[in-house]
């Protein structure tokens, strides 16, 4: 199983942050940032078919 980290800054962080704060909004409770990081690669693969 391999492991990734990952550091946002600035700009980047702030719209981590945004899309975070509109997946609570839609589930109605804060993911863990895993959970967040699937949700949006899913919505990725469903919308371009994948990377």
């Amino acid at each position: 199983m391999s492991k990734v980290d990952i550091t946002l800054r600035s700009e980047k962080a702030d719209r981590w942050n945004e899309a975070t704060d509109e997946l609570d909004d839609r589930l109605g409770y804060r993911p863990s940032q895993p959970e967040a990081l699937g949700i949006i690669l899913a919505s990725w693969d469903d919308e371009h078919g994948g990377l």
